[in-house]
């Protein structure tokens, strides 16, 4: 299935990241698909959308 989606997303040009990476052995796997961006625990809790972007203000409509 992800070999399928990697295919769809290179063949319109998109970019596709694989979610949930909990374990070496899943980000190893996606090495070996050539899957290049990913976000999981492995990789880093969760944090808040303000400290990712600042203080918020831009994902408010109107601000």
């Amino acid at each position: 299935m992800v070999v399928g989606l990697r295919h769809f997303a290179r063949s319109v040009g998109c970019l596709l990241i694989a979610g949930g990476i909990g374990t070496e052995a899943e980000l190893e796997m996606l090495g070996t698909l050539e899957i290049r961006l990913a976000r999981g625990f492995l990789l880093g809790r969760p944090r808040p959308v303000a400290d990712q972007v600042g203080d918020g203000r831009e994902l408010r409509p109107g601000a």
